[in-house]
């Protein structure tokens, strides 16, 4: 019998209340342990009681090195569905004039809109990315509790024109494999998901330092960058230039398939 906590905090507690010896117990960590604060209760909790686990799966080479001095650690990676986001990135059209405009670049940017993803960053980059090419547009997939102050800096900054709300989609592979680049400026990240599935459907992706380098490295995108407006901005000019070679299938079907998936869980 195993017993698995998928999230950190009060699930290592249930787990490990449970007193049958003979159950292995399995622990999770999605986040760079060093992200958390020492008064974070999901810290507190995982100190006293994941350590306790059989072993602790981690999503990424990064988040494992977080916890480098605890021993029974394994990296995990999430697995993808490649053939359904292959399906999905073809399955309808896209009928958004402004996405379809062949005389401008377009950019994607996927996820909620709050303090994590670090949007405003982001829009920040593209006003100065506008000082010297104004054929870009920012497509912001996702809705959230700061969508009003994003929607007021865009005003503010003066770049309405490049800059799409588009809010949230059922469906945003459409959006990522028809795009020219994929832009993520989060402060963090455990495994960044939407960087595989832009890899699978064929789009460079540029980061800032979040904990993707392992992805980027694997994907042979471009390093991650500093919190710098200007040097996000010059990096997206130099990724909209540069041309990718296509990643093999099989690099995913080792990595994130279901199959490797169940066996690193074995």
């Amino acid at each position: 019998m195993k017993l698995i906590s998928f999230l950190e905090g009060w699930p290592d507690l249930i787990i490990h209340s449970v007193s049958d010896v003979d159950c292995k117990k399995i622990s999770w960590l999605h986040c760079g342990f060093d992200l958390y604060s020492s008064l974070n209760p999901v810290r507190w909790f995982f100190n006293k009681y994941a350590v306790q686990s059989s072993v602790i799966n981690c999503v990424s080479n990064y988040v494992k090195s977080s916890i480098s001095n605890i021993k029974n650690t394994k990296t995990v990676y999430n697995f993808i569905d490649i053939d359904y986001i292959e399906q999905k990135a073809t399955e309808e059209a896209i009928d958004d004039p402004r996405f379809i405009d062949e005389n401008k670049k377009h950019i994607v940017a996927v996820g909620r809109m709050v303090y994590q993803k670090n949007f405003e960053f982001l829009l920040r980059a593209v006003k100065e990315y506008t000082k010297h090419d104004s054929a870009i547009v920012l497509h912001l997939l996702g809705d959230g509790e700061l969508r009003k102050s994003l929607e007021d800096l865009v005003t503010k900054l003066g770049i309405e024109d490049h800059v799409n709300f588009v809010g949230f989609v059922n469906n945003p592979y459409k959006y990522i494999k028809n795009a020219d680049l994929v832009c993520m400026t989060s402060h963090f990240e455990g495994l960044p998901t939407v960087v595989i599935e832009s890899a699978v459907l064929g789009t460079p992706v540029i980061t800032t330092k979040c904990g993707a380098r392992e992805l980027l490295e694997l994907f042979n995108f471009p390093n991650e960058i500093e919190f710098d407006e200007r040097v996000y901005a010059s990096e997206i000019a130099k990724a909209l230039t540069t041309r990718f070679e296509p990643i093999d299938r099989t690099l995913f079907e080792e990595k994130f398939s279901f199959d490797n998936f169940l066996n690193n869980m074995k």
